[in-house]
């Protein structure tokens, strides 16, 4: 087992306001850490690192925290490192007893004397009674090792570098190439943008006759105090971009800081359905006002065939829903990049740079039904999971061709507009999911276990 020397801070007694922002992203080993969904009452957990590469016999600083704690008896935070074979290298726990409301928490550790391997190391936040809170992870390599799992196919890259430099750093990035072709030319295209998506750099590397792998150092220079994200991708020697060959690296500089708290449980769908372009977005406040949401959806020169730029406000579930029918999509996929914003204060909620739409205007791309399928609430270990579900049967409408159906817990079927309209159609009420509440009769018919709640 690795020595191991641990500083332990005991929970601040302050509120801090909360940055969160969730990103749809390609997989790739950056060092952003993993984080679950906050737990019941916000509560929040995560595992975070300086840097996702240390060299062969550096002591690996890394530190958990969390925060948004309920006033209970207490909790227990417990981590345990593994290498890639899943195998435990080192664990610990710890208590916090007695928190107040809002209480944040942060437990520094070192890892000294690790192999040159694949580390993961992870966090989970229990209550009192030992039920599962939260959870975050976050891999790093050391020496030799690579995080890189079974990886993209093709010619692909990603960042390595430190998360934080101070102003007076002149920054700089190494962007590692791989699965090139050999005989082939690539040019690396780069480019550094600010917490309010400015760019405050970019470049182009040639590279041609590199092997099938090569470390390109990207100088950026020095930068002030914000949060920056820097973004790649690789063309082809007819410059045109190489799918799955981008990956972006947030880092802080100075007194920025990119995130401080949990993601966003806001996402953001987008679908192309009977001649009709859907938007659909959840996870805001009730009837939560000064929002905005842009989306641009790209054609295969990488140019903008569709754009939306909206302002709006949620209604009383906490949801957006939007549909255009003026523009008609071929057959393929299309790259999207999406963003939705809170005016108020110009905080970005939700970023997808990376989203792709698949159109298939022959109803699901093959000639049998396509099943679509969603999660009906969010889920702690051991709770009973309800799955929503509809099938396009490939003929141009739903189940028996007469349009979309929705079909209930039970087996029952029932037109898919009928969901989430706010009234039970479904005998066991399946057909309205934001409907929790158990010790609430809501169609009023004196059976409290048949409002989806049990």
């Amino acid at each position: 087992m690795s020595p191991i020397a641990r500083v332990k801070e005991q929970p601040r007694r302050a509120k801090s306001l909360v940055f969160s922002m969730m990103m749809i992203m390609s997989a790739f080993s950056a060092g952003i850490p993993l984080v679950s969904a906050a737990g019941q009452n916000g509560e929040w957990i995560q595992v975070d690192m300086t840097q996702s590469h240390w060299d062969a016999g550096d002591t690996v600083e890394t530190n958990i925290s969390g925060g948004s704690l309920d006033s209970i008896p207490g909790y227990t935070v417990e981590w345990k490192l593994e290498d890639m074979n899943m195998s435990e290298i080192d664990s610990g726990t710890e208590t916090i007893s007695a928190p107040a409301s809002g209480d944040t928490f942060q437990y520094n550790l070192s890892f000294n004397n690790l192999t040159e391997d694949c580390f993961n190391l992870i966090g989970e936040l229990y209550d009192n009674g030992g039920g599962f809170v939260d959870g975050s992870s976050m891999s790093f390599d050391v020496g030799a090792g690579m995080c890189q799992g079974t990886g993209p196919s093709g010619p692909h890259m990603w960042w390595n570098g430190s998360s934080w430099f101070d102003t007076s750093d002149s920054i700089a990035f190494f962007a590692e190439v791989e699965d090139l072709n050999e005989a082939e030319d690539y040019t690396l295209q780069w480019e550094v943008l600010d917490d309010q998506s400015s760019q405050v750099g970019s470049g182009s590397e040639a590279l041609s006759m590199v092997g099938q792998e090569t470390s390109i150092e990207i100088l950026v220079g020095q930068l002030g105090d914000a949060c920056y994200e820097i973004k790649g991708m690789l063309l082809d020697s007819e410059s045109k971009v190489i799918p799955g060959s981008d990956a972006r690296f947030m880092f802080e500089v100075g007194t920025g800081t990119c995130q401080t708290g949990p993601p966003s449980m806001i996402d953001v769908y987008v679908n192309y359905y009977d001649g009709t372009l859907g938007i659909s977005s959840y996870g805001y406040e009730a009837n939560q006002s000064s929002l905005n949401i842009q989306v641009s959806i790209l054609d295969a020169n990488q140019m903008e065939f569709y754009g939306l730029d909206m302002d709006f406000t949620a209604d009383e579930y906490g949801m957006f829903e939007y549909e255009d029918g003026s523009s008609t999509f071929e057959d393929g996929e299309y790259a999207m990049e999406v963003s939705v914003t809170d005016l108020t204060d110009d905080s970005l909620l939700f970023e997808g740079t990376n989203m792709t739409l698949y159109v298939y205007n022959d109803g699901g791309g093959n000639d049998g039904p396509t099943i679509y399928a969603w999660l009906e609430n969010t889920y702690d270990s051991g709770d009973e999971i309800f799955v929503g579900y509809y099938i396009d049967s490939g003929t141009g409408g739903g189940q028996g061709g007469d349009g979309p159906t929705f079909v209930c817990g039970n087996g029952d079927e029932i037109y898919f507009s009928w969901v989430n309209d706010g009234m039970e159609d479904c005998e066991d009420g399946s057909d309205e999911p934001q409907d929790m509440d158990s010790s609430v009769d809501s169609d009023g018919d004196g059976n409290f276990t048949n409002d989806h709640d049990s």
